[in-house]
């Protein structure tokens, strides 16, 4: 039913005022909690950020922690050998590393296999591996009883301490004499 003018008549959609205030004060509640949600969100997110940032950088510490010790075995390795020496050790590294790489035992027992059979050993650490040669033995000490031997024994008595010429009191003869007479040897 419609009036003259064609538009529908109007229904009574009256709403009650209590029930309309309900409906908007749930939509502002709503919305609030809306925004709570959407700030405790961009929190997480930031932390969550953090949190990959953090986990990076504990990744890269820990492998920076297992290459230092492995460095620390290799050098601990080295100088259990006697490689100690900076350079001797990184040519000892240099000399591990042109092994092939299919079959490269660790550098502790290239090194102590090395130590045990030098010729095996790299050219450049052949030297250095070497078993000590034995010390001499030491010269038996005198007797208790006996002198310890003079070690003056050979040498020429002293007359006289020599004289300091000074030019400054020689005649030209004399200066050319002392001249001629150390002329071509050196006084050192």
């Amino acid at each position: 039913m419609s009036d003259d003018n064609g538009t529908p008549p109007q229904a009574d959609n009256h709403v009650p005022y209590q029930r309309f205030s309900k409906v908007v004060e749930q939509r502002a509640a709503l919305e609030a909690r809306v925004a709570e949600l959407e700030a405790e969100a961009q929190r997480l997110q930031e932390r969550a950020a953090t949190a990959d940032t953090l986990s990076q950088q504990v990744q890269h510490w820990q492998t920076q922690a297992q290459q230092y010790e492995q460095n620390l075995g290799n050098y601990q390795a080295a100088a259990r050998v006697g490689v100690t020496d900076p350079e001797l050790y990184e040519a000892a590294q240099w000399a591990h590393s042109r092994l092939p790489e299919q079959d490269r035992p660790s550098f502790a027992d290239a090194l102590q296999a090395w130590k045990s059979d030098p010729t095996q050993a790299p050219l450049v650490l052949r030297p250095h591996l070497q078993p000590a040669p034995a010390p001499a033995a030491p010269q038996a000490a005198p007797a208790p009883g006996q002198p310890a031997p003079n070690p003056n024994n050979g040498a020429q008595a002293f007359a006289e301490a020599p004289k300091a010429l000074d030019v400054m009191d020689m005649t030209l003869e004399q200066y050319k004499a002392q001249r001629e007479r150390f002329k071509g040897t050196s006084l050192i």
